[in-house]
């Protein structure tokens, strides 16, 4: 595969930045598991007021154990409320029912960008590997503020194994895969329709 950048870290891709805050309330970061999205939205929040929106807390919030959906401990208000009026994705199993996780997923994508654009009190970063991975079309993102990290495969592994605790007997290589494939084809769809110029 061209450019996966398996050993070393290139530049990360930065599109429509100076129109965020001006002219966009929502910064959409994403790039591999691990390659550091969490780390950059946590920092420009530092130096900007920002609510960061992790994306991945839509699978989490499925992946529950308990499967009692107790609501604390998470602290993202428009995801608890949302999961509290379509209790019917309580039952989805990430694994077997993909379709129906994604097309969850995009509904509620669909949702949160609502909420936030009409926000005009506050400014957001999204966060996750799902603006490029589970999102039906990235046609939305025409003009938006739009970085990707470009952590190298092997770092990025390194530290999503780090962070989840996992082991090398749990590294799944058709997933890494899949996330390349699926990335490399975003990255081109963002040069040539989200790249100004």
């Amino acid at each position: 595969m061209q450019n996966c950048n398996v050993y070393s870290d290139f530049d990360d891709i930065e599109g429509n930045i100076l129109d965020w805050k001006q002219y966009n309330n929502i910064l959409f970061i994403t790039g591999r598991p691990g390659s550091g999205k969490s780390t950059l939205s946590k920092k420009i929040a530092t130096y900007k007021k920002v609510i960061i929106i992790e994306l991945d807390s839509f699978e989490c919030f499925i992946s529950d154990e308990n499967q009692n959906m107790n609501t604390e401990g998470y602290k993202d208000e428009f995801l608890v409320n949302y999961f509290n009026k379509h209790k019917e994705i309580r039952n989805i199993n990430i694994n077997a029912d993909y379709a129906i996780f994604r097309a969850q997923f995009n509904n509620y994508f669909n949702d949160l960008l609502i909420h936030c654009y009409n926000d005009f009190n506050n400014f957001y970063i999204f966060n996750g590997v799902q603006i490029y991975l589970d999102l039906y079309e990235w046609d939305w993102l025409r003009g938006k503020p739009l970085i990707i990290k470009k952590t190298n495969v092997i770092k990025s592994m390194k530290r999503k194994f780090e962070r989840d605790g996992l082991k090398i007997q749990d590294l799944n290589f058709l997933m890494y895969l899949v996330y390349a494939y699926k990335l490399r084809k975003f990255e081109k769809w963002v040069n040539k329709n989200v790249l100004k110029s």
